[in-house]
């Protein structure tokens, strides 16, 4: 979707973690291999398989099929049937295609000249399944001229200099928000409410984090961002909308009903954000010391410890310091 979550190794998991990342992310793989074609599966992102992972715990179905959807090189041809994909895996591997369309036409907006010519070029070349995942999309309820809508509303509101940042964020907000809400209707619609409240709050989080981490690319390549746009937007600004949204979406995973080392993976990768340096960043620094400084927990919603760049055993104290999997 967005790229904010990312990958998590299998690596010192328990066999309940793993099964539910087989499923999930491979799963997820596998399905968009079935219906778009094995050249669809090449730019997968973490954050369609993050939507898939929260649908599928409020769902409440333990699937027992995992055994198909092992992440080796073994198993990673070995694809399901049609009608063995869930619903949930049509919804998220179609969401996958059509996000991917909307990140082309925004790479074609805002690149340079040769950068266009590449992203027309592989529009062009996957116009079919863009197209194709519209409809299965609407087949399965999603209003997608709603979402459409929405994203030429963006679209416009890139052109005009001076709008706030909530009026900047709104739409890709509004986007997640219908996205989310509509799965939990699949999934479990007592979760609709729910769900419609943490992809908006998704939403607002993902474009901040767009805009402060591109600022500098943009700024260079003459495109869309809003500190651009309206010069009185700070990354300050930033700073504050992604720590609120940060702290209630942490609120928000626990009770969902995933495992509890996935939550924990999930909650991690959400603080690791918070920091303005990259992950690569940060074990470059724990890497040249000898002993690490855990940096105690700020946020009221978690009851666990972090080290840079490392995760910390739960209580609120800083032992059981473990090199760190979960992304």
């Amino acid at each position: 979707m967005f790229g904010v979550m990312k990958a998590t190794a299998c690596k010192s998991k328990s066999q309940e973690e793993v099964d539910w990342q087989r499923f999930n992310y491979c799963g997820t793989c596998k399905s968009i291999g079935v219906m778009y074609g094995h050249q669809s599966r090449l730019f997968l992102n973490y954050d369609i398989v993050f939507l898939t992972s929260l649908l599928q715990a409020i769902s409440g179905k333990k699937e027992d099929n995992t055994v198909r959807f092992k992440n080796s090189k073994l198993f990673c041809w070995d694809m399901p049937r049609l009608d063995q994909i869930s619903i949930i895996q049509k919804y998220t591997s179609s969401l996958h295609l059509f996000l991917a369309s909307i990140k082309v036409k925004d790479n074609i907006i805002d690149g340079n000249k040769l950068s266009r010519i590449k992203w027309t070029a592989f529009n062009v070349s996957m116009s079919g399944n863009f197209f194709k995942s519209k409809d299965a999309l609407a087949a399965l309820g999603l209003p997608v001229d709603m979402l459409n809508g929405e994203v030429e509303k963006n679209f416009k509101a890139e052109q005009v200099k001076g709008l706030s940042l909530s009026e900047y964020s709104k739409y890709t907000s509004e986007v997640c928000k219908i996205i989310f809400e509509h799965g939990a209707k699949l999934a479990n619609s007592d979760f609709s409410n729910k769900f419609k409240e943490i992809g908006a709050s998704f939403g607002k989080l993902v474009y901040c984090l767009d805009a402060r981490n591109d600022y500098e690319e943009d700024r260079r390549n003459g495109s869309f961002n809003p500190m651009i746009n309206n010069t009185a937007i700070q990354v300050k600004d930033l700073d504050r909308v992604i720590m609120d949204e940060v702290n209630f979406l942490i609120g928000q995973l626990k009770g969902l009903g995933l495992p509890n080392g996935v939550l924990d993976s999930y909650i991690s990768r959400f603080r690791i954000l918070l920091s303005k340096e990259t992950i690569e960043e940060k074990q470059k620094k724990s890497s040249k010391i000898s002993d690490l400084f855990c940096l105690p927990d700020s946020f009221e919603v978690c009851d666990f410890c972090c080290c840079d760049g490392f995760c910390c055993g739960e209580g609120g104290g800083c032992d059981g310091c473990c090199e760190c999997h979960c992304g």
